[in-house]
């Protein structure tokens, strides 16, 4: 269910992708920052920072990118209470048919709907 927001309520992104280099050139590193906004004013306790260490097998085909085999994600949602902790696995079954598995973890102290929350994001990003 949506509910209309005013125009002056909205949310900042800030995000860094940065490759691996050596032993670990098969994995990327994204930060993203998102920040809850009142006009000018950045909503204490609504900074939630992502860790993402990314891995995966790929292929270059010229100039496409295919992913040749399975690849696996790890976020790092970190709260003022806790952090949740999602594994993520994607395996190609077919060309354009992927299968995705997310395993979600949390801090004791984060609470149980927190958690859903974020795992109900991922799933909806990933079933539109």
């Amino acid at each position: 269910m949506m509910f209309p927001v005013p125009s002056w309520i909205y949310h900042k992104w800030e995000a860094e992708y940065k490759l691996g280099e050596g032993d670990e050139k098969h994995l990327g590193f994204i930060k993203v920052t998102e920040m809850t906004c009142v006009g000018k004013w950045t909503v204490p306790f609504m900074t939630f920072v992502a860790n993402i260490l990314q891995s995966a097998l790929l292929l270059f085909h010229l100039s496409d990118l295919a992913l040749d085999g399975p690849g696996m994600v790890n976020l790092r949602f970190r709260f003022p209470f806790g952090q949740v902790i999602v594994f993520q696995s994607v395996s190609p079954l077919a060309p354009m048919l992927t299968q995705v598995t997310h395993s979600v973890y949390a801090t004791r102290f984060v609470p149980r709907f927190v958690a859903k929350f974020v795992i109900s994001s991922l799933v909806q990003q990933v079933c539109l």
